[in-house]
């Protein structure tokens, strides 16, 4: 490696003290499972894993801290400030915390200032590491990385000598160094993502996120655990975390590469805030639709993660679906949603043009289907949303049966096409009827006595972008 005169070349590599032999085992009992936590990066949305160990902490411990619970804990970036809290006693719902009273500290702005921190992250770091330093130290105070009450592993990634390194608290003789390191050091050390905080200098090193080679740090725990206990590897029990699900598929023209494809476009791609069994079904299927490129990004709705300050700074509104777009921005609302990818997609066909006379037909039944449609889902599906006591709930819950049989008994009138919903062909319409009839209690009933509302779902369930949406939204289990 070149010599460069930022670095202080007498600093050995982190990989000189490699050992060349076997590592001596410790004991652990034969009929004893050796339990691993293990928590990806993922920035803000740390607040999910957080959230579902919160959750297991209050049904099944009593709310007793959740760390305890476990042999080993590895995390990185954001999972691996969850995993030093962890090690410390504090349970998880104290380091919620964390996200839901102190994210806005570490990720200040609002809308406008968001944009333009992300043009100004093509240049620099668009975010002060002092902000999170100073929350860091609110929690963890000039504690040490070796008073961890449970083995701890937690990567990061050495600029100096471009090599991984991985704190570790001192569970093996062979462990001495990284115990001496404050816990608020380690946090910076794997948190220090890239694109968003600088780099740490601190001595001699220099470094950045671990999400940069281990984002997932299970396999860290559990090479860890074999390394250091005389266990096998039948009795390694892992429970990984991530942070929401992304998923990311290629199009047609990330098959003919490219630089400024890969680097550049995936930038100005869609983003879909979704939930299972949601909304966001209608906005998947036009997105497949339109051959868009877009990435799915998770809300879990059931740990509040609407209800986030994160998320409420892209749809203050707190609901399910929102789709990021150009610039930064976000829009929610499915019939807004829909009518802007078709604005921005004419081509695709996926709405009437505005010079087409089926345009404002489009526009009365998209808005129907929200108002009546939607709404009245809402009622049948989250009764006690609607009413106080249990007799009140259970009316508004019949009322909202006998309603949206009467919803559908307007759509099966309302539909013109053989077998779309306008006879100029497949619209959004399609997969919005398709998808309220998925909430329905008995569906060999609602199609028995409505053939053209039974053919229409028929042929868009055997569609390729509806299939792809419910691929996604299907409860997992299911």
């Amino acid at each position: 490696m070149p010599r460069d005169s930022e670095y202080d070349h007498t600093v050995p590599r982190r990989s000189d003290g490699t050992r060349q032999t076997l590592r001596p085992v410790q004991p652990w009992p034969a009929e004893k499972p050796f339990k691993i936590l293990s928590i990806d990066g993922g920035g803000i949305l740390g607040i999910l894993p957080c959230m579902v160990l919160a959750e297991v902490e209050k049904r099944f411990l009593g709310g007793e801290p959740i760390g305890q619970h476990f042999d080993m804990i590895v995390g990185t970036s954001t999972g691996g400030i969850i995993a030093l809290g962890l090690g410390q006693g504090k349970s998880a719902q104290e380091i919620s915390k964390l996200y839901f009273e102190r994210g806005r500290f570490i990720f200040p702005g609002n809308r406008l200032t968001r944009w333009l921190r992300g043009l100004a992250g093509w240049a620099f770091t668009p975010y002060k590491r002092a902000n999170l330093e100073n929350e860091l130290r609110r929690e963890f105070g000039d504690g040490l990385f070796g008073s961890s009450s449970v083995a701890t592993c937690i990567p990061s990634f050495d600029g100096r000598y471009g090599e991984p390194y991985v704190f570790k608290t001192p569970h093996h003789p062979d462990y001495k160094k990284d115990q001496y390191e404050r816990i608020v050091d380690v946090g910076l050390s794997t948190a220090a993502a890239p694109t968003f905080f600088a780099a740490v200098k601190r001595n001699g090193y220099v470094f950045a996120d671990g999400g940069i080679w281990a984002n997932n740090p299970a396999m860290i725990g559990v090479v860890d655990a074999l390394t250091c206990y005389d266990i096998d590897r039948t009795q390694i029990r892992l429970l990984s975390l991530g942070c929401g699900q992304e998923s990311y598929r290629m199009r047609w023209w990330h098959r003919i590469g490219g630089k400024f494809i890969w680097a550049v476009g995936r930038r100005n791609m869609f983003t879909l805030y979704w939930e299972y069994l949601a909304g966001s079904i209608v906005v998947q299927a036009v997105l497949e639709e339109i051959g868009a490129e877009y990435r799915l990004h998770y809300v879990d709705m059931g740990s509040d993660a609407h209800r986030a300050a994160d998320f409420l700074r892209l749809n203050p509104t707190g609901r399910i679906p929102a789709l990021g777009y150009a610039n930064g921005r976000t829009i929610g609302e499915t019939a807004a949603i829909v009518t802007l990818l078709s604005e921005m997609h004419p081509e695709s066909g996926i709405a009437p043009a505005p010079s087409d006379d089926n345009r404002g037909e489009f526009l009365f039944w998209l808005n129907v289907m929200t108002t009546s449609g939607y709404m009245t889902a809402a009622r049948l599906g989250h009764p006690e949303r609607y009413a106080n006591s249990s007799k009140a709930i259970e009316e508004v819950g019949a009322k909202a049966a006998v309603d949206y049989d009467a919803f559908f008994d307007v759509m099966e009138e309302a539909i013109a096409g053989d077998p779309y919903f306008i006879a100029s062909g497949v619209t959004a319409l399609d997969f919005y009827v398709t998808m309220l009839t998925e909430w329905h209690a008995n569906k060999q009933s609602l199609f028995s006595s409505r053939p053209k509302l039974s053919s229409l779902c028929q042929t868009v369930n055997e569609s390729r972008s509806y299939k792809a949406a419910m691929d996604t939204h299907a409860l997992p289990h299911t």
